[in-house]
C-alpha cells in the first residue's frame, strides 16, 4: 500500500499525519509492504505553495508524468511507475490547504470492474470520513500516452476562461448591460457548463452508485 502526502505543497495535514504515524507505526502491525511517502511534491512543500515553485506545475494534474519532462513530471513519473506499480492500494492525502475549506471527505473513482469498486468502497467507509464523494477525473478521458498534455490544456483553457479574464469580463457585462447583477448570468453559464460536462463523463453516464452503509 502507498501512502502519500504533500502532493500540494500547501497542505500540510498529510505530511504531519504520515510523519507521525511514522514515528508511532511498529514493524510487528505492518503485513506485507507499506510504503509512506509524506511530502512526495518536495519543492511544493517545502516552499509552502500548491505548486512546485521550480516550473510553476500542479503535479496533481501531470500524471501520469514525463521522465524526460520537467521536475513536477518527473516525480509524477517516479510516483506513477516506481511506486503505484509496487501497490494494490493508493491512499493520498489531501486538505483544504491555503485557498479552500473542504469538509473531511474521501475520494473514490469509479471503476468498469465492480470487484474493485467494491473495495474501494469498502476502503473509503473503514476510513472513517463522514461523506465519500464517487467522482471521475478529467485525466481518465484522455489516452495515458497524452493525458498529461491533455489535462493541462484543459485545466488551463478553463483557469484562464473562468479565472484569469472573470474580472475584465464581469467589467465588460455591466458597462454594455448597464446592470451590476449581469456578471450573474455568466456564473451561471459556467455552473450550466460544469453540470453539463459532469453528465458528459463517460464512467458515470447510465449507471447507479450505491451508497457506501
Amino acid at each position: 500500500m502507498l501512502l502519500e502526502g504533500g502532493n500540494h505543497g500547501d497542505e500540510y495535514e498529510g505530511p504531519i499525519a504520515l510523519g507521525e504515524l511514522i514515528r508511532t507505526l511498529r514493524s510487528e502491525d505492518i503485513n506485507g509492504r507499506l510504503i509512506i511517502v509524506p511530502a512526495i511534491n518536495t519543492p511544493a512543500v517545502d516552499a509552502g505553495h500548491r505548486t512546485s515553485p521550480v516550473d510553476g506545475k500542479n503535479m496533481n494534474r501531470v500524471f501520469p508524468g514525463d521522465h524526460a519532462g520537467t521536475i513536477t513530471e518527473q516525480i509524477a513519473a517516479f510516483v506513477n511507475d516506481e511506486l503505484i506499480s509496487r501497490s494494490d492500494a493508493l491512499l493520498s492525502l489531501h486538505s483544504g490547504g491555503s485557498s479552500l475549506e473542504i469538509i473531511p471527505s474521501t475520494i473514490i473513482q469509479p471503476s468498469d470492474n465492480a470487484d474493485q469498486f467494491e473495495r474501494c468502497k469498502l476502503a473509503a467507509s473503514r476510513f472513517g470520513a463522514p461523506v465519500c464523494v464517487v467522482m471521475d477525473t478529467l485525466a481518465s478521458l484522455f489516452p495515458a500516452d497524452v493525458r498529461s498534455t491533455g489535462v493541462s490544456i484543459a485545466y488551463n483553457l478553463a483557469v484562464t476562461l473562468f479565472g484569469g479574464f472573470s474580472s475584465l469580463i464581469a467589467t465588460w457585462l455591466i458597462n454594455f448591460t448597464g446592470s451590476p447583477l449581469a456578471p450573474v448570468w455568466y456564473v451561471a453559464f459556467a455552473a450550466c457548463l460544469a453540470v453539463a460536462g459532469s453528465f458528459m463523463l463517460p464512467a458515470l453516464r447510465d449507471k447507479e452508485i450505491s451508497p457506501i452503509n
